[in-house]
């Protein structure tokens, strides 16, 4: 998947881990929309989803955090050190079960993106 008119798709990212900098070539996005009233529900299992997620190779990083301006949307997100390792986690089983999440009450809507660094 690509990007280009997503502001990641210009440049990667840089991510602080205390003094260490590490790029980013990669982006997943997921996001998550809750029926009023069952956002707090998701906590749990995205939490679990990204703890899983985190541990796949090339994974810089994976969090889930809920919109303070919506409050029924959660933002996963995942950063890469390089597109094939981002397109690699995409065939992981714990994403299948972010799908099985719509046959959920608490769930309305999934929107999944991956933004690539530009070559230019």
């Amino acid at each position: 998947m690509r990007g280009d008119s997503h502001p990641y798709a210009s440049q990667p990212s840089t991510v602080e881990f205390g003094e260490t900098i590490v790029m980013t070539e990669a982006i997943s996005i997921i996001e998550v929309y809750a029926v009023q009233g069952s956002s707090e529900s998701l906590e749990g299992p995205l939490s679990s989803l990204v703890d899983t997620l985190r541990k796949n190779p090339g994974c810089v990083s994976y969090s889930a955090v809920r919109s303070h301006s919506q409050p029924n949307l959660w933002i996963v997100t995942g950063l890469w050190e390089s597109g094939p390792t981002m397109e690699e986690h995409f065939s992981h089983p714990a994403l299948c079960d972010v799908m099985k999440l719509l046959s959920w009450d608490a769930v309305s809507k999934i929107a999944a993106s991956g933004f690539l660094k530009s070559e230019g």
